[in-house]
């Protein structure tokens, strides 16, 4: 068992549509380690919490070490009460998603690539994405961690 953000956090195993892993509570983490490039795995940035910059914008992402992604309007509920949920797989620098809640959770799945920036935000880029509303809104997004 370990601590993670207050709460404490047994080993687990999740299983998902790319196979299944036991994830650890303890073993998130975000850091300075990271270098700024595209992102081949969640394991760099699981763990905190990412808001969306820009004028008018409400959006929160929230990464898990196994591979789910969490996104809410509110940051107190990203984690445990999401409005969107994707699981997801990477194949090198592309993620492939696929919703399991949320708007375009009937669309085949979608594929982006996300980039950590050198200023520590992440910027999603649609590669492809059959959902014109998912897309138009994540393209060229820019997400700051939320301290």
């Amino acid at each position: 068992m370990a601590t993670f953000r207050g709460h404490e956090r047994e080993d687990a195993q999740i299983c998902k549509f790319d196979g299944c892993r036991t994830v650890g509570g303890g073993s998130l983490r975000h850091g300075g380690e990271v270098e700024p490039g595209p992102i081949t795995s969640f394991e760099d940035i699981a763990g905190t919490t990412y808001e969306r910059q820009g004028p008018g914008m409400n959006s929160f992402f929230y990464f898990f070490e196994d591979g789910t992604w969490h996104e809410s309007t509110n940051p107190d509920l990203v984690e445990d009460r999401p409005i969107e949920i994707y699981e997801t797989r990477f194949e090198g620098t592309k993620v492939f998603l696929k919703q399991t809640k949320g708007l375009c959770d009937d669309n085949p799945d979608a594929i982006y690539e996300i980039h950590l920036l050198e200023n520590g935000n992440l910027m999603l880029v649609v590669v492809e994405d059959p959902c014109a509303f998912r897309s138009s809104a994540l393209n060229n997004s820019e997400y700051a961690p939320v301290p």
